[in-house]
């Protein structure tokens, strides 16, 4: 045992001997340090890189979700205006109540962020939902001044009627365009499941 240290110092002895006397060696210490801090910031970039890419599709998820939340209840605050049409007593309601959701929809879409959503496709279905929602405000506020007196106004009632079945079937559509596009996000286990 005491024959191996002996070795040892003896092997360490002559390398610091031979570091001391070589001039070339302080040349080569720093280009193997140098090429160490090379691959070192490759590894940091890429590594960052990929962190940053993960971030960014978590907010385009996070952003095409509420893209999406926002544009099915369209479709359902239509379906839910023309089936209140069939019926006298719930045409009534709607033309007090209906207004109030679309309102306080288009407010939210109004200032909405959908372009940070990244994918042409998901702005173009959420602005095809936001001028239905306009459209919705029209039809209600038309309505609204006709719903006393509803047997008067039949055509204008069909009229609308129609018009809400083309936002329902159009807001599905924009819906689907938007579904589509969240299934192309890569997430990992943690952002699906957080916590």
């Amino acid at each position: 045992m005491f024959s191996a240290l002996i070795l040892k110092a003896l092997g360490w002895a002559y390398s610091f001997a031979w570091i001391g006397g070589s001039a070339g060696l302080a040349s080569w210490v720093q280009a193997i340090g140098s090429i160490g801090a090379i691959f070192g910031a490759v590894w940091i970039a890429l590594h960052g890189s990929a962190e940053q890419r993960r971030r960014d599709a978590a907010a385009r998820n996070a952003v095409a979700t509420a893209a999406y939340i926002m544009v099915m209840s369209l479709k359902n605050q239509a379906l839910k205006a023309r089936q209140s049409l069939e019926n006298p007593e719930t045409a009534i309601f709607w033309a007090l109540e209906g207004g109030k959701f679309a309102t306080e929809l288009h407010e939210q879409m109004a200032n909405f962020p959908a372009y940070s959503a990244g994918e042409a496709s998901v702005l173009g279905a959420f602005e095809n939902a936001r001028s239905m929602v306009s459209i919705l405000l029209k039809l209600h506020a038309s309505f609204a001044l006709a719903a006393e007196e509803l047997d008067k106004h039949q055509e204008l009632v069909l009229a609308i009627s129609e018009s809400l079945s083309a936002i329902e079937e159009r807001s599905g559509q924009d819906a689907k365009v938007i579904a589509r596009y969240l299934t192309t996000i890569p997430l990992s286990r943690e952002q699906l499941f957080p916590g």
